[in-house]
């Protein structure tokens, strides 16, 4: 088994998916845990991540908690390992698990599909930036030449022509390589300190990106909140493991607001919807759940919801990515071809 680790050691999506799903199974299946999650590192041993599975198992079996192992031999993704010790308190561990692993086998699945979509646009970029660096920079000085050749009087009557030729070719490529370094320099952001501000930016600047992380970060607030309340947690308690939970600046400042809100005794779906962390029919219908005592229940349901509607918009954005990229790269393409008629009109407009 091959694994994709990052500086940080850290397991691609696919494979924490493979690994939540099959400690899940460990634990169903009554094996031990250190003995189970140790059959597990033995399947990595020969690969790269290979030590800090040793050190995992190591950890397991002088702490005898997954939460506490993987803090000292942090193998997978930060909310995965935050969402373990949730699991863990609320002895649940198996259900969060078997969540995790349908949580990141669609975020592998995601990212699949994104690349996809990207892959094939952003091939064709270089190649037309390849085309117009070409073209700007071999072919229109062969035209100058060949129209100072003709005379004069020709090259005058072309020269304005080919300029805007020149002009458009020369713009084309600057957008091709705007757009490709843009992409670049938010890819390697993304795996910085920066993250969160670029993700901000984002958030501000593309309004579906906005919708999606809306989704993911209410989605997460809910099934949490979930698990804790199923299993007897007071929302007082439950609050602050959550917040641990929260992923960007802003939703960890929602729920600070509404655990804030819960000690200076407003009611949690009243602190919730002030909080906006649902939309207004949703937050509703949390009122509703709590008049009847059914607040973890609502809250299941949210978590549906808001699950639905984030791969509802990943699917969206995904459906709007490459025609969007493919119509940026007709438009680039008939800026070529101006670039190179312009000057032969001008010229043909010249010999006439």
């Amino acid at each position: 088994m091959s694994t994709s680790l990052g500086k940080s050691g850290v397991l691609s999506a696919e494979e924490t998916a493979l690994f939540c799903s099959q400690a899940a199974m460990v634990l169903r299946s009554g094996i031990p845990l250190v003995d189970g999650i140790g059959a597990l590192c033995d399947d990595f041993r020969t690969t790269r991540s290979g030590p800090l599975f040793d050190r995992l198992h190591r950890a397991l079996e002088d702490a005898g908690a997954l939460y506490a192992a993987l803090e000292a031999a942090p193998v997978l993704p930060p909310y995965a390992i935050r969402m373990i010790r949730v699991g863990e308190q609320a002895g649940k561990l198996d259900d969060v698990l078997c969540a995790l692993a349908d949580s990141y086998q669609r975020e592998a699945q995601v990212r699949r599909n994104l690349k996809q979509a990207i892959l094939y646009p952003t091939a064709l970029s270089l190649l037309m930036a390849a085309v117009i660096a070409v073209v700007v920079f071999c072919v229109m000085p062969v035209f100058a030449r060949v129209l100072r050749d003709l005379g004069a009087g020709l090259y005058a009557t072309a020269e304005g022509v080919m300029n805007v030729g020149t002009v458009i070719g020369v713009a084309a490529m600057a957008i091709v390589g705007a757009i490709l370094l843009v992409a670049a320099i938010a890819a390697v952001l993304l795996r910085t300190r920066f993250r969160e501000k670029v993700l901000s930016v984002l958030r501000r600047l593309t309004p579906i990106f906005g919708r999606i992380t809306r989704a993911m970060d209410a989605e997460r607030f809910a099934t949490a909140m979930t698990t804790l309340l199923a299993s007897g947690y007071p929302i007082e308690d439950a609050l602050p493991l959550v917040e641990g939970l929260s992923g960007g600046a802003e939703m960890r400042a929602k729920v600070v607001g509404v655990r804030e809100a819960v000690a200076r005794g407003v009611s949690f779906s009243e602190a919730v919807a002030q909080a906006d962390i649902f939309d207004g029919l949703h937050a509703r219908m949390l009122r509703a759940g709590a008049s009847a005592g059914r607040v973890d229940s609502v809250l299941g349901k949210l978590a549906a919801i808001y699950r639905e509607r984030f791969d509802r918009d990943i699917s969206n954005a995904e459906a709007l990515i490459e025609p969007i990229l493919v119509a940026l790269l007709a438009v680039i393409a008939g800026a070529i071809l101006l670039s190179v008629m312009l000057p032969l009109a001008g010229l043909l407009s010249s010999m006439i």
